[in-house]
């Protein structure tokens, strides 16, 4: 968190950049997600899900991870459909999400109805069993407006919360705040986990960090003749 040009950005770069360094084997997956790019309510919730998906439906992935884009895009199909129901988990019955959810190899079809939270647990306890970590960076959230913010948080706290996901999101606080009224800071406080402050740096830190930066790179210059 910080205000605009505290270097927001540049902090998320960095933590990329020390996980592309690290050469384990268990690296996680990384997911860029820009929900500015799109306009609508309806297109930020569309388009994470095409990225979450993509990001495992590349090609040369594993058999496991295309599975796991078609569980992702399923499920995104699933609340597509629920935009049109008066509540986000209502049951459907089991005709209408046929062709939604063939590819899932636990759905019931001798069930009446299917709830979506079944259908999100499914999807869960799936990626907690394939044991990798998934790490979706979001930024330029102050850019959306109240309407689109709000469902930023709405979609990572209620539609995405899946295990082995871990989101980074980078905000102004008392824009983000703003947007949600009088309940800003509190629901922030049930969603957000740990809090970062990036405050602007001083200028003598800025000159110190300067002149160390110089210092190194004339040490490595040859020395003249």
């Amino acid at each position: 968190m910080g205000n605009g040009g505290s270097g927001k950005s540049s902090v998320i770069n960095l933590i990329k950049q020390c996980i592309n360094n690290n050469d384990s084997a268990d690296k996680p997956l990384m997911i860029d997600f820009n929900p500015w790019m799109f306009s609508k309510r309806e297109d930020i919730t569309r388009y994470f899900f095409d990225e979450i998906s993509s990001a495992f439906g590349y090609k040369n992935r594993s058999k496991e991870d295309k599975m796991t884009a078609a569980k992702f895009r399923n499920y995104a199909k699933l609340l597509g459909v629920l935009e049109y129901a008066p509540t986000p988990f209502v049951s459907l019955p089991s005709k209408c999400l046929k062709n939604i959810f063939k590819r899932y190899e636990k759905y019931d079809r001798k069930s009446e109805k299917v709830s979506i939270m079944d259908i999100k647990n499914e999807l869960s306890a799936h990626l907690i069993k394939t044991k990798k970590n998934i790490i979706v960076f979001i930024d330029d959230i102050d850019r959306l407006t109240n309407e689109e913010i709000r469902e930023i948080f709405r979609l990572v706290r209620v539609n995405a919360d899946f295990g082995k996901m871990i989101y980074v999101i980078a905000f102004d606080k008392h824009i983000v705040e703003k947007s949600f009224k009088k309940q800003g800071k509190e629901y922030l406080e049930k969603i957000i986990q740990v809090n970062v402050n990036v405050p602007f740096p001083s200028k003598e830190r800025f000159s110190q960090f300067l002149y160390k930066e110089l210092e190194r790179v004339i040490k490595t210059l040859p020395a003249s003749a």
